[in-house]
């Protein structure tokens, strides 16, 4: 996030919002300790602050994080209750990219949409979450691949792939609006705002110990299974007439580097 504000903190507003520490130091000593949204204590960590029990601890907290590294971000400060932290999807460490028009247009990996889903696992309703804010807004209602196949290829970057057994795919940026897929170009539609969003049915894929959340396309006989986590057109299915004719085995962000990994919050 420094090398993002260093080169674009002239054009881009840098708003940090602190709520209650991802990983307290005086929280349980592992993962399968602590809830859903983080909570545990990270070994060998440098930054030793406890869970905050009043709202001038979080305060402090907050004004000890701008005076090591962020003095010139908008640092906000959530309330005891994470109004904050609940609208926008409950997890640890969450970052967006909101566009002109108030949209998101990018997002951490593992930052999900289902954020009605977490706020009911914390014990709420899920209702008061930044989606169905969008959602009363009309014209901003959120859409999925289902409605826009293009739209996890808009955030691809140069060397990204994906592997189908033997068959590795790449995708390199090929000018503005436009990338190569194994060499071939593709030219990115403009996407126009549907009135109703396509109906879409959800699937997780089972990759080793992995489960990739899935989104479902289905057109004639071909069903095409999509994961907007994965790098490039995040394709990981492919099935017609009853027929798998496509199959995920391996994917990365970076040339030879695999993202499929089991996430080990202990190795740190």
């Amino acid at each position: 996030m420094g090398k993002l504000f260093k080169q674009h903190g002239k054009d881009v507003a840098f708003v940090f919002v602190y709520t209650r520490e991802a990983h307290p130091d005086d929280g349980p000593e592992g993962r399968g300790q602590s809830d859903a949204t983080g909570g545990w204590r990270l070994k060998g960590n440098s930054v030793k602050i406890d869970t905050h029990t009043n709202f001038k601890e979080r305060l402090e907290a907050a004004n000890d994080l701008q005076n090591a590294g962020k003095q010139k971000w908008t640092v906000l400060v959530d309330d005891m209750k994470d109004t904050n932290r609940k609208a926008w999807g409950s997890l640890p460490n969450m970052a967006f990219l909101i566009d002109p028009l108030g949209r998101i247009e990018s997002k951490w990996a593992w930052t999900t949409s289902a954020t009605s889903d977490v706020g009911k696992r914390n014990g709420d309703e899920g209702t008061d979450n930044v989606y169905a804010i969008l959602k009363n807004e009309g014209n901003l209602a959120p859409y999925s691949v289902a409605d826009d196949h293009q739209l996890p290829l808009r955030d691809t970057r140069g060397g990204e792939w994906l592997k189908y057994g033997d068959k590795l795919v790449v995708f390199e940026p090929a000018g503005e609006g436009k990338l190569k897929r194994d060499g071939v170009e593709i030219q990115l539609a403009d996407f126009q705002q549907p009135k109703t969003a396509a109906k879409k049915e959800t699937k997780d894929f089972a990759l080793g110990k992995l489960k990739l959340p899935c989104v479902v396309v289905t057109s004639g006989t071909t069903e095409t299974w999509y994961c907007t986590r994965l790098p490039g057109d995040g394709v990981v299915k492919v099935v017609t007439a009853g027929k798998t004719k496509l199959e995920l085995s391996d994917a990365g962000f970076e040339a030879g580097k695999s993202c499929l990994q089991p996430y080990d919050p202990d190795a740190r």
